[in-house]
């Protein structure tokens, strides 16, 4: 008994072009992912940018609007020359709160992916959701480090000038 010989099996372009012609949809739409898509068939909004920009700007936010001013009130009563990174904080708690730095933090997280999308190659796929994924814990893992530094210094000197400073 012989085996009827298999027909030939389409191509992928013949595929997608059977597929495109069913459904009444261009050819190109459907070619997302390969490096020569169109650019009408690109995405509108990064997502692994605003991945990173959105909590990054959570962050900063609360920094700013809620921990800062907490700490400012603390630190008028030390009556000491606080550091020039415990300084540069406070300057910009105020800018943040009081000239709109605010609408300036978050236009960026919502608008740079918008901008950034038209940019980026139309590439998908797990590497880049996990750099994008590693880029906001170290971005906001450093944000918060620097904000504790920042806010925990003037202490330190104080607890140094109380106690009689370091004997050498």
């Amino acid at each position: 008994m012989t085996v009827p010989p298999q027909p030939p099996q389409p191509s992928p372009q013949d595929r997608r072009r059977r597929f495109a012609e069913a459904h009444e949809v261009e050819a190109e739409v459907l070619e997302y992912g390969h490096p020569e898509a169109t650019a009408a068939s690109r995405s509108v909004f990064d997502v692994s940018t605003a991945v990173v920009l959105i909590p990054w700007a959570f962050v900063i936010t609360i920094l700013f609007a809620v921990v800062t001013p907490r700490f400012e009130t603390i630190f008028r009563d030390f009556g000491t020359k606080l550091p020039t990174i415990t300084v540069l904080l406070l300057q910009g708690s105020r800018v943040f709160l009081n000239d709109y730095g605010w609408v300036v933090v978050w236009a960026a997280a919502i608008g740079l992916p918008f901008a950034v999308a038209p940019l980026r190659r139309p590439e998908r796929g797990r590497r880049r959701r996990s750099f994008a994924i590693a880029i906001t814990i170290l971005l906001c893992g450093a944000t918060v480090a620097l904000g504790v530094i920042a806010l925990y210094a003037p202490m330190i000197s104080l607890i140094q000038s109380v106690s009689g400073g370091s004997k050498k």
